[in-house]
Parts: C-alpha cells; sequence; structure tokens
C-alpha cells in the first residue's frame, strides 16, 4: 500500500454521562483536498488512575469531525518532509458525526457503522492490526474518516486511543 504513514493519539475523560462528547480523537479527509485514508492500526487504553473496570472502546466511520484540539500527525515514513492531508483532533467538545448514532444512545447500543468495538479492562491496552488488505478505508470525501470513543457507565477516568493510518 503505497503513501505516506502517519500516526496520531486522542485524550478524552471517559464521563459517566451517555449524551455529553467523549470521543478521544478522529482522523478525517481535509475539507477541500478529497483523498483516501487506509486505518491499519489502533491502540487504546486507560491512561488514568487503574481499576478493575471495563469500558467498551468504540471505532466508527464519521463523515464529519466535530469540534476537538487539533493534533498534528507524525510522519512514521521515510518520506519525513511530507504533512499529512489528514485531519487529526483530540479531546472532542462537540462529537463527530458517526454514520452510527451514537450520541444520546450510549456506546452500549450497537449500529450500522460499527468498525470495532472491544471491551476492555481499564488495567489492560488493546492494539488492533489489519490483517493484509484489512484496512479500513475512509472514502475520498471531504470531512469522511474515523473516531473513537469508550463508555462506561459510571467510571470516570482518562482514556487514549491512538490510530495509524496511510494516506
Amino acid at each position: 500500500m503505497p503513501g505516506a504513514r502517519f500516526h496520531a493519539d486522542g485524550f478524552q475523560t471517559l464521563i459517566a454521562s451517555l449524551t455529553a462528547p467523549d470521543s478521544a480523537l478522529s482522523v478525517t479527509v481535509h475539507a477541500t483536498v478529497a483523498h483516501r485514508i487506509w486505518l491499519y492500526e489502533i491502540t487504546m487504553g486507560n491512561v488514568g488512575t487503574p481499576a478493575d473496570l471495563v469500558s467498551v472502546y468504540y471505532i466508527g466511520q464519521v463523515t464529519a469531525p466535530g469540534t476537538a484540539t487539533a493534533v498534528t500527525p507524525t510522519n512514521t515514513a521515510d518520506n519525513a518532509d511530507q504533512a499529512a492531508r489528514s485531519v487529526a483532533g483530540s479531546n472532542h467538545t462537540v462529537e463527530p458525526t458517526y454514520v452510527a448514532t451514537i450520541e444520546g444512545t450510549g456506546l452500549r447500543t450497537p449500529a450500522d457503522g460499527d468498525l470495532l468495538r472491544v471491551p476492555l479492562n481499564h488495567r489492560g491496552t488493546y492494539r488492533w492490526v489489519a490483517p493484509p488488505g484489512g484496512e479500513f478505508v475512509a472514502p475520498a470525501t471531504t470531512t469522511d474518516g474515523f473516531a473513537g470513543a469508550a463508555d462506561h457507565a459510571s467510571a470516570v477516568t482518562d482514556y487514549m486511543i491512538g490510530m495509524h493510518w496511510v494516506e
């Protein structure tokens, strides 16, 4: 798969409200430069005080990035002089527009558009790596891409989602 490779991490505080924004990271196609994104690796885990609790981590398709703190993607390939065309955002204050509408229903409700759903103990870390040819692919449509969030009924802690992609 040719192209430049990038990585970004996003952080968020897991809150007990099912309606408040809680997405940690979004990676979307630039609003004026249409291109494809191949998502090939995802890491997720709790970075707050560990406890024996389980949260559900969710990776979904999005059609708009929401409002977040901008993150500068790191170029992980040999062509380190190339900047990412994708837009990364962390610590969302307005949720991305998920293909599967999760806002208000919580991540415990599976819906169309779910790409990955992982129940994970707060003391653990999870790494998903696409099998060859099994990458998640965003269409070359402006502002489309991927985002990740976590859900727990009562825990309040910090968590992280990291994504690696090719564009």
